[in-house]
C-alpha cells in the first residue's frame, strides 16, 4: 500500500491556512462541474452500458444479466439519498484538491471525462484527472473517489484498496490503461468522521487486460454465463440483486434486451430485427407486442 502522505498532509494544511475560506469558494465552482452526474434521463432505466465500476464483481452472470437488463432494482428513497451523497463528495474532493494547489480536469467537452470499449457496450466516466500531485510529480493521473462507513473506512486503512475494494482497484486499472495514464490518487472518507484515506495506485497491465477480456466476454456471450455458485446461500449470491431471477425462478424483466429479437450492434446501438430499428433507451426499456424471451436465458 502507497499513501499519499505529502498530498494529505498538503489539503490539510491548505485548509488550516485560512480556515477553509478558499475551498469553499472553490466547492461552489466545482459543483457546477459534476451536473453530468445528475442527469435525470439515466435515473428512468437501467444503466446503458456495463460499467467499469462493476466489471471486479465476482459473478460474471451477475454482469450479463444486469448488462441484458433481466432485472433492475429500484431503489427506496434512503438509498437514492446514499448515492447523491457520493456524487455530492466528487465535489468536494475536487475543490480539496484544488485548493491545496493542484491542477484538476473534470471534464471533457462540458462532459464528466469517459472510456469506451466492446462496441460501446462497455464504458465508465472519471471523476477527473490530476496533476501535480507530489508524489508522482510532473504527470498525469486519475482521481478517484469513494466514500465508506467507519467499518469498511478502517478496513480499507489497515490493507489498502486492491485487497479491501477489488472493485475499486480494477475500476481504476480500467480507466489508467484506457486513457494513458500513470498512476491514481485515490481517495476515500469516512461517513463518520470525515477521516480522509489518500492512497497511490500504480498500473497493473495485466489485471487491466484480464478484466476488458472480462468485459468483451459479457458482451459476446451467446448465452447467460454460469453462477459464480450454484448455492443461494452463497455469500456473494444472498446480497446479490440479481438473486430472485438468479436462483428463485423469478421472470426475466420483460425489456428489449432480453428478447429474441434483438440485436447488440457496434456504437452501443441495440437493433430490432423485426421491426428494422435502432432503439432508444426508453424504447428498450418498454419492450413492445413483438417481445419473445430470448433463448439465451433458458
Amino acid at each position: 500500500m502507497e499513501l499519499a502522505l505529502q498530498t494529505k498532509a498538503a489539503i490539510n494544511k491548505a485548509l488550516e491556512l485560512d480556515q477553509g475560506a478558499k475551498y469553499r469558494a472553490l466547492l461552489g465552482e466545482s459543483i457546477k462541474e459534476i451536473g453530468d452526474a445528475f442527469e435525470p434521463e439515466e435515473e428512468k432505466h437501467p444503466r446503458k452500458h456495463l460499467g467499469a465500476s462493476l466489471l471486479g464483481r465476482e459473478c460474471t452472470r451477475y454482469l450479463w444479466l444486469s448488462w441484458r437488463w433481466a432485472f433492475w432494482k429500484r431503489q427506496d428513497g434512503r438509498m437514492i439519498r446514499l448515492f447523491n451523497r457520493g456524487h455530492l463528495e466528487e465535489a468536494r474532493w475536487i475543490a480539496l484538491i484544488r485548493a491545496a494547489g493542484f491542477h484538476t480536469v473534470h471534464l471533457e467537452n462540458g462532459k464528466q471525462i469517459r472510456i469506451s470499449g466492446c462496441g460501446g457496450h462497455y464504458g465508465g466516466s472519471l471523476d477527473g484527472t490530476i496533476c501535480g500531485c507530489p508524489e508522482v510529480p510532473d504527470t498525469w493521473g486519475l482521481l478517484e473517489f469513494k466514500t465508506f462507513n467507519k467499518k469498511t473506512f478502517d478496513k480499507l486503512e489497515k490493507v489498502g484498496v486492491q485487497e479491501s475494494k477489488h472493485e475499486h482497484f480494477v475500476q481504476c486499472q480500467q480507466y489508467m490503461a484506457k486513457r494513458g495514464l500513470s498512476y491514481t490518487l485515490y481517495g476515500a472518507i469516512c461517513k463518520d468522521n470525515d477521516e480522509i484515506h489518500l492512497e497511490i495506485l500504480r498500473p497493473d497491465r495485466i489485471n487491466a487486460g484480464l478484466y476488458e477480456k472480462r468485459a468483451l466476454e459479457v458482451v459476446t456471450a451467446s448465452k447467460a454465463p454460469n453462477r459464480c455458485s450454484a448455492s443461494p446461500s452463497y455469500q456473494t449470491c444472498k446480497w446479490c440483486d440479481a438473486y430472485d431471477v438468479c436462483h428463485t425462478g423469478k421472470p426475466i424483466m420483460k425489456t428489449c434486451r432480453s428478447c429474441e429479437h434483438v440485436i447488440a450492434c457496434d456504437g452501443g446501438v441495440w437493433y430490432c430485427g423485426p421491426k428494422q430499428k435502432e432503439l432508444s433507451a426508453t424504447e428498450q426499456y418498454a419492450a413492445c407486442e413483438l417481445y419473445v424471451l430470448s433463448g439465451m436465458f433458458r
